[in-house]
């Protein structure tokens, strides 16, 4: 269950932006929501490095009362930015970052959206990390961060399924390994469970977790 095959699409995150238009002459200062937007916007262009660019000025003006929301969102598609650009070392240092933010300010966040909102970018930030070490060789960093992504999120199949292929493929774990393909399986499958990030065809992922 690699990444080239299954995972080649990474959401980023949006918030409401309060100025309409970044070179509005009603906004005479930009803030990091601004710049998280203007960052997106490369981003889903393909221009990875302006992208870069926006988020990590977004991140330079953050204050002591910024939205937790914004951090996460700025650190992650900064990571996800960076990774596109095979700078993975430097993306993995912001995912961590994403991780390290959230368990340190979760408990602090009253509002239950917010915080279910903060989880979410959470889980898909450990995700990718496992991700970026699963690729680079680092096996048991990548169970660990698949691990955190379901704790956080026990619906996210593709995690599941790349515990799995890691726990089998790296550390010779079948046991574990199956039981991670059989948790994905049925996630996809059951008419009760609603997957995290839904695949649109999901003929061929069930049949590569049926062949595992």
């Amino acid at each position: 269950m690699r990444r080239s095959n299954l995972f080649a699409f990474r959401p980023f995150f949006s918030l409401v932006i309060f100025c309409l238009g970044l070179l509005s002459v009603s906004c005479y200062e930009l803030t990091p929501e601004d710049y998280l937007t203007e960052g997106d916007d490369y981003l889903s262009k393909g221009s990875y490095a302006e992208a870069v660019n926006s988020y990590k000025t977004g991140l330079d003006l953050l204050g002591e009362d910024e939205s937790l929301l914004t951090i996460l969102s700025l650190e992650t598609n900064l990571a996800t930015a960076l990774s596109l650009m095979s700078l993975n070392h430097e993306a993995i240092q912001h995912y961590q970052k994403v991780i390290s933010t959230y368990m340190a300010e979760i408990d602090e966040i009253a509002d239950h959206e917010t915080a279910n909102y903060a989880k979410d970018i959470a889980a898909t930030s450990a995700f990718y990390l496992g991700m970026e070490y699963q690729d680079a060789g680092q096996a048991e960093n990548a169970v660990e961060s698949y691990g955190y992504a379901i704790v956080l999120d026990p619906n996210h199949w593709s995690a599941l399924a790349n515990l799995g292929s890691v726990l089998h493929d790296n550390l010779s774990n079948h046991d574990e390994a199956l039981n991670a393909y059989n948790k994905a399986y049925e996630i996809l499958t059951s008419k009760d469970i609603v997957p995290s990030d839904p695949t649109a065809e999901p003929r061929s992922i069930l049949s590569e977790l049926q062949y595992r």
